[in-house]
């Protein structure tokens, strides 16, 4: 079982007002409605039915929803990829297109069961809409997972484009299964892939049309390997430590990390960033090539950018206590290679840090866990 509960994706800072209105109205609606003794007739009048479909009940399903699990799990989902895809598309351009992947997911439903008289309610063909927006426009970003199996259980990250592409699968043949047995009731999986498909393609069309700004990361440019540089412009002449931006050739580094061009902003850190000790991004994108700079292996250079980020950036949380994460995963490596006394003082270090200040409860317990195996 994979379940999602962050992206290292920051949002530019702002507020996503649409993101928090949908899910305080589908809470309402539900607080409202779901003690009434006469909600079954409140969901027979207001469901879905594809036997008998109308533009008013295709709206007010997606805003009704069967149980408690039912709509934590809408809202979770909501939030989690929400609030990236509005920020990319505007608040208008977002609820639009929000609404109209919900109607993607229940007609996408009919097209499968036109006679099908059983109603069907909930978020979820928008929320798999948005999921599918996502994908398109950060096909390349890494989502982080909770994963159980059997006994194991642990934290690993994905990126967007292996982890969309799974839950859609899942869909795709769950809905198969069902459409070819006519299961009609339960969950509705074909629901799910129309909503997602209808989000993919409304975030492509606008896209590709120039109605929303193509900064260069989309799916378009991640398949092709082309991908522009974004328009973010970097504030000339000002402090980095008072403006918050980059100064010198670490506007070129950021520009790299934003779209993803992970290869360049590697080689460009490689050259210039780590000799030069002013190069130094903001908190985000600094942990975000830290972070893939280990993955990719090149011990040295990761070292270095967490060490940049915790030398400009001591109390930024969470990113100061992943950088100190970061480089205590370093040390135990290097520990398991070659012990030393003081690796393991220097490892211990950065762990404490890391207990003690990450908001994450989960990063601190692993934190604590890591700081257990060392040797006493």
């Amino acid at each position: 079982m994979l379940l999602p509960y962050a992206d290292d994706r920051p949002r530019d800072g702002r507020t996503v007002w649409v993101t928090y209105t949908l899910i305080a109205a589908n809470v309402a609606v539900f607080l409202s409605l779901n003690p009434r003794p006469d909600f079954p007739e409140i969901v027979e009048r207001y469901a879905f039915v594809p036997a008998n479909p109308s533009f008013e009940t295709a709206l007010a399903c997606m805003f009704l929803h069967g149980g408690i699990g039912h709509l934590l799990g809408n809202m979770w989902f909501l939030h989690l990829f929400g609030d990236n895809v509005e920020a990319r598309l505007g608040p208008l351009g977002y609820l639009l297109c929000y609404l109209l992947a919900g109607f993607g997911g229940v007609y996408g439903h009919m097209i499968f069961f036109p006679a099908s008289e059983v109603p069907t309610i909930g978020a979820s063909g928008a929320i798999y809409g948005v999921m599918g927006m996502y994908l398109f426009l950060f096909p390349a970003n890494r989502i982080k997972f909770f994963y159980f199996l059997l006994i194991l259980a642990g934290v690993t990250r994905l990126p967007a484009v292996v982890a969309m592409i799974f839950f859609f699968g899942q869909e795709v043949l769950f809905g198969y299964f069902a459409a070819a047995q006519q299961i009609e009731g339960g969950v509705g999986h074909l629901a799910h892939a129309g909503g997602f498909l209808t989000g993919f393609g409304l975030a492509g069309f606008l896209t590709l049309t120039g109605l929303i700004r193509d900064d260069g990361g989309n799916v378009w440019a991640w398949l092709t390997g082309r991908g522009r540089r974004p328009r973010e412009e970097v504030v000339p002449d000002a402090p980095a430590a008072e403006a918050g931006v980059p100064v010198g050739h670490a506007g070129d580094l950021l520009a790299l990390v934003r779209a993803r061009r992970i290869p360049e902003a590697h080689a460009l850190w490689r050259s210039s960033g780590m000799l030069d000790r002013t190069c130094v991004l903001p908190p985000p994108e600094q942990l975000v090539l830290a972070l893939d700079l280990a993955e990719r292996g090149d011990a040295e250079a990761s070292r270095a950018a967490f060490t940049r980020l915790l030398e400009h950036h001591p109390n930024r949380q969470p990113y100061a206590a992943e950088a100190h994460l970061g480089i205590a995963r370093d040390y135990l490596i290097r520990l398991r290679a070659a012990p030393s006394r003081a690796f393991a003082e220097a490892c211990a270090e950065h762990l404490r840090q890391a207990a003690a200040w990450h908001p994450d409860p989960q990063r601190q317990q692993l934190a604590r866990l890591w700081l257990s195996t060392l040797p006493a």
